[in-house]
């Protein structure tokens, strides 16, 4: 059992693997990386605030961007595990419009397409926006304190499309406001829209067809081959693959040398298996009938897998429907600890419009380039991109990317030819291990099917769920 275990591991891992080149074809191998999650409407405390009422600080900072925010003479206060801020003070430091209703004890506060009306007294945030009109339930309801209303931070902050942190050390309160960032800066991004939309269309599906090989060697063993042949339809939110595995290599490190062994290897020569990425759950779903079998599980059944549990640290263009979208979501999972780190986020959003605003490309003819290179904190980074669109097609593009850190060195290149054909190489070497994967791609437009997002039959066990069952059998 712990073996079907470690192929099915493997095999997932070299699915997502492939998944992940295949959507890097499709839209973007991007070279600037952070944390993977997003923050949305948060109602939690923040980040190492005070436990006890005994540690509270005795004044509170609130930082937007690098600015300090000034709130006279009405200061931020713990209330309830939570931070308040005065709301006149602090939407003002958002540049945000506020009106006051005495009648109701409410407030409204408006910019850009937001609208946020608080009520002194209720937990219900009511949010209006392009999607229309939803409701939030505070952790704290908001209150008057003398001619101010005070409300949660992190909440009023979240809705308002920031980011927020909080420094122990510092005693403050860190705001990215990713949404202001992007309307200030008067960046456009048509050029990074056109490529993330690539093999994504409401209209039209793709066919996909092509071969993977993956390897790994290094001097404490033998080189390990993986090799995998696939064919797949791509949708605007989802991607489906049917995957043949060589898993010959592999097999034969583990054979133990006795017929046993011999026999129950030989089965899993050839490993078939699904996969289903949808780009808005920011998950797979995989099936394998005979390991699954092999394992006491239906074959029909399917294992749920979060993209980020395989390959963590990676937010993806692909599941974003616009730059902005991607940038907004990049900002938002950085983590923000302390000013330094506030910093930090706030000079990878300039990087990434030096990099891909239209204003970054330079043009000739049909053709769009943009590179950089980067040597800090003792990571060095090239990359260059180009990009060849004609109206509102991509015709081809070249993207390259090397990283040198602690002495390894990751080697990345995209290619798409015209005719939709795409090749992919990635590369890790270091002192101790290299290993490699390439994969060719054929991408051909078909209106007759529609890739699923989630499957239509058979039940669906959680990767946690799936050890917990193999747990158990190998007992």
């Amino acid at each position: 059992m712990r073996r079907l275990s470690k192929i099915l591991l493997s095999c997932v891992t070299a699915a997502l693997m492939l998944a992940m080149c295949v959507t890097g074809s499709l839209a973007a191998t991007q070279p600037l990386q952070a944390g993977t999650e997003t923050v949305g409407i948060d109602t939690g405390a923040l980040a190492d605030y005070p436990a006890d009422a005994e540690n509270l600080p005795s004044e509170i900072g609130v930082m937007v961007g690098e600015k300090p925010v000034d709130f006279g003479n009405a200061k931020p206060e713990w209330y309830n595990d939570s931070v308040f801020v005065p709301l006149d003070s602090f939407f003002e430091a958002l540049g945000a419009n506020t009106a006051y209703d005495e009648a109701t004890h409410s407030a409204r506060c408006s910019r850009y397409d937001t609208a946020l009306e608080f009520k002194a007294g209720s937990d219900t945030l009511t949010i209006s926006g392009k999607g229309g009109v939803s409701s939030v339930k505070l952790s704290n309801a908001p209150y008057i304190k003398g001619e101010q209303m005070m409300v949660p931070v992190r909440e009023a902050a979240s809705a308002m499309g920031c980011c927020v942190g909080w420094s122990h050390s510092e005693q403050t309160v860190l705001i990215l406001d990713a949404e202001g960032l992007i309307r200030s800066s008067g960046a456009h991004y048509t050029v990074m829209d056109k490529y993330i939309k690539i093999g994504r269309s409401e209209k039209v599906s793709y066919r996909l067809s092509g071969t993977c090989d993956m390897s790994v060697s290094s001097e404490a063993a033998d080189p390990l081959k993986v090799s995998a042949s696939y064919t797949g339809t791509s949708s605007k939110d989802a991607l489906n693959m049917n995957l043949k595995y060589d898993f010959s290599s592999l097999l034969e490190a583990m054979n133990t040398g006795s017929d046993e062994s011999a026999k129950d290897l030989a089965k899993l020569k050839d490993i078939e298996l699904k996969c289903i990425l949808n780009y808005s759950e920011r998950c797979a779903y995989i099936q394998s009938p005979y390991l699954f079998e092999s394992s006491g599980m239906e074959s029909s059944a399917w294992i749920s897998v979060p993209f980020s549990s395989v390959l963590p640290g990676y937010n993806f263009i692909v599941f974003n429907d616009s730059f902005e979208d991607y940038i907004r979501e990049l900002l938002c999972s950085q983590k923000l600890y302390s000013k330094a780190s506030l910093s930090k986020a706030l000079a990878l959003f300039k990087q990434l419009n030096v990099c891909y605003s239209d204003e970054s490309f330079a043009k000739e003819g049909n053709t769009y380039t943009t590179s950089y290179k980067t040597n800090e904190n003792g990571i060095a980074n090239e990359y260059s991109f180009s990009i060849t669109i004609i109206g509102e097609k991509v015709l081809s593009y070249n993207l390259k990317q090397k990283t040198v850190v602690s002495g390894a060195v990751v080697e990345v290149s995209s290619v798409m030819k015209p005719g939709n054909y795409f090749e992919v190489n990635y590369g890790i070497s270091s002192s101790s291990m290299n290993a490699k994967m390439r994969l060719d791609m054929l991408m051909t437009e078909d209106a007759s099917e529609k890739a699923a997002s989630k499957p239509e039959t058979g039940k669906i066990y959680s990767f946690e769920d799936y050890f917990k069952i193999q747990s158990g059998k190998s007992r």
